[in-house]
């Protein structure tokens, strides 16, 4: 399926997909010049005692006529085709729904709070599989489970020395076949530990050493990221846990990779994507390479619009490489960053964050896959913020905002009886919360 994107002369997009091709001809045929259409209208409604064969001879040239307009309109108001969606949207025009707009229920789960369970910090990663939630403590880099209501399971691994701890993982997959926990260090190693806690393996990985994400593309495959790739180097590898070989690698870029986001990597229904701040592209990985699944096409604030040398964004990647970016976002020079990227059956999801008046704007983009209608906003219209860090087709997961009444991510006011008092019952010393989205 081909997908058509159009752009009139006043940069206003006026189809998305091919399905919308009608809307297309239709704005076409408006363009076409007046008198033509006019005279082409008489000759075509006017009563005559012509013949007619006359007749069908004149009905042929008005046709022809037509399509010649039609292509010279087409060429003049620049349509792309493309093999993927491009999902054209103005994010200048806020539009911010409510959270009953999309979601028909929010649920709260409290993780429990032990001496055996505290959590520092933000997660580094959190997998839901088997009615289980499997934490990875950005902070203490303890490897935690939780019940599907937040009740403390068990500890699965310490971060440590010892010959059954692993030193330093940043990221972690769930091996569903194998009942397993793989967890990445990026100093070179995979830790597996079975889910009931006992520990399986330490598998030294081949070189490069530093990778930072990890996604499983099959029973034997994992995607392995490493963000601190030079110019010439690849930045996806495909990796066999069954050989303990690297199998493939490719995606470069004309400036090294950096630290700016928590992650790049997503799943989707048994998919592997892969996104950057600055391209509009999001890839779908598999073990022979990578495709463009979709793209943004934000118009003038498109990342693209900004033309970075080498030495603006350069090796080593790290806090120095994202204070540029970020200065680079504040003072307008770069457009805006992706920050985040979903979707699943219902929406394509980004948080991008751009500059206004010298402060940054959190913009959140849901776009309807059925409609092609968006939501922009910065807050929901009720006030809150969104942190999603997981999506499936039914539900979002996503962490508690802080404190502060300026980025409340939910409110006891909006939510049933049963949640408002889990809420309620919290305590600042307590662990994070999880708010749970379920879609409409």
């Amino acid at each position: 399926m081909k997908f058509v994107n159009v752009k009139l002369e006043n940069d206003q997009f006026i189809a998305a997909t091919g399905h919308d091709f009608h809307v297309l001809f239709l704005r076409l045929l408006l363009k076409i010049d007046h008198l033509l259409f006019s005279e082409i209208f008489c000759i075509f409604t006017a009563k005559t005692n012509r013949s007619q064969s006359i007749k069908k001879s004149m009905k042929r040239t008005i046709f022809v006529v037509l399509m010649i307009a039609i292509f010279i309109a087409c060429k003049k108001n620049n349509i792309e085709e493309f093999d993927y969606p491009v999902l054209s949207v103005d994010i200048t025009r806020m539009n911010p729904p409510s959270l009953f707009d999309i979601f028909r229920k929010i649920e709260i789960i409290p993780l429990e709070t032990t001496d055996s369970s505290l959590i520092g910090g933000m997660a580094a990663n959190t997998v839901f599989f088997n009615n289980h939630y499997y934490i990875l403590d950005g902070l203490s880099e303890s490897f935690y489970c939780f019940d599907e209501y937040g009740k403390f399971v068990k500890k699965i691994a310490n971060e440590g020395q010892g010959p059954q701890e692993y030193f330093h993982a940043g990221d972690f997959v769930i091996n569903e076949s194998a009942n397993t926990a793989e967890l990445l260090s990026p100093f070179g190693y995979l830790y597996v530990f079975e889910l009931s806690g006992k520990f399986a393996d330490k598998i030294a990985l081949p070189v490069p050493k530093y990778y930072h994400e990890i996604a499983v593309l099959n029973d034997s495959l994992r995607i392995l990221l490493t963000k601190s790739a030079h110019h010439n180097e690849d930045q996806l590898y495909v990796y066999s846990t069954r050989s303990n070989i690297i199998v493939n690698s490719f995606y470069r870029e004309d400036f090294a990779s950096f630290n700016f986001n928590p992650r790049y990597l997503y799943q989707y229904n048994d998919n592997v994507y892969y996104y950057k701040p600055l391209i509009s592209k999001v890839f779908k990985i598999d073990q022979h390479g990578y495709e463009v699944a979709y793209s943004w096409d934000f118009g003038a604030l498109n990342p693209e619009n900004t033309k970075l040398n080498k030495s603006e964004i350069d090796y080593p990647s790290g806090n120095n490489t994202n204070e540029r970016l970020f200065k680079m976002v504040m003072n307008g020079q770069i457009k805006g960053i992706y920050n985040i990227q979903y979707q699943n059956d219902k929406y394509y999801y980004t948080l991008f964050n751009r500059s206004v008046n010298s402060q940054i704007l959190r913009t959140n983009v849901f776009y309807n896959k059925r409609d092609h209608k968006t939501f922009v906003f910065e807050k929901f219209k009720d006030g809150f913020v969104f942190f999603p860090f997981f999506w499936c087709d039914d539900y979002v997961l996503a962490t508690s905002a802080s404190s502060s009444s300026s980025s409340k991510a939910i409110d006891p006011s909006i939510l049933d009886e049963e949640n408002a008092k889990k809420l309620n019952e919290l305590k600042e010393e307590d662990n994070p919360f999880i708010i749970k989205y379920y879609f409409k």
